[in-house]
């Protein structure tokens, strides 16, 4: 029974209907007991549509939480590739310019021991000191290695972190579709 209807229960008429009507309903206790038992019955069954206003904010608040959360680690993850990227390309400039440094000391080191003995000897020396300069610099480079191996760890991690949040994200979404499918089927009935 809607609220457009008569106090009574019948269509809404003119308004001498209308005052007749009620004048039946008040007249009639059981009548009146009826109608109140059905107003009250509609106005509880309102009271639970307005209680599902207050959850579903919260799961729009839960999802608009989960998509920044989304963004902030794909954001991380790609500002990590691209610092991986940085070391990547600074660890192969100063290999290249090791390698060159090597090579163009090896071979003053030759031509000046094919002039002479004795400056061969002197040059032995200096090759002596670069390659403990090669080795302190070949260091340098297993150093920053490893630092781009941790780097290239933690953007993994960060990977499985995000992958972790999607699943997770997936699973929200699934259970609340089968709580509105729930809902709506209690609804139905």
């Amino acid at each position: 029974m809607s609220i457009a209807t008569n106090i009574d229960g019948s269509a809404a008429g003119s308004g001498a209907n209308q005052v007749f009507s009620l004048l039946t309903v008040v007249t009639d206790p059981q009548a009146y007991a009826e109608k109140l038992q059905t107003l009250l019955a509609a106005i509880e069954e309102n009271k639970k549509y307005l209680a599902l206003v207050g959850p579903a904010a919260e799961i729009l608040k839960i999802r608009e939480q989960v998509e920044q959360d989304k963004a902030a680690a794909a954001s991380q993850l790609a500002a990590a590739k691209a610092q991986v990227r940085a070391m990547q390309a600074e660890a192969q400039a100063v290999a290249d310019s090791v390698a060159a440094s090597a090579r163009a000391a090896a071979d003053v080191l030759v031509a000046d021991a094919q002039k002479a003995l004795a400056a061969a000897e002197s040059k032995l020396k200096s090759a002596a000191q670069a390659e403990q300069a090669v080795l302190a610099k070949s260091a340098a480079l297993d150093a920053k290695a490893s630092a781009l191996d941790a780097a290239q760890a933690k953007a993994e991690q960060a990977l499985a972190e995000y992958e972790l949040l999607k699943q997770e994200q997936i699973q929200i979404k699934e259970a609340l579709i089968d709580m509105h499918k729930q809902h709506i089927a209690e609804l139905s009935v």
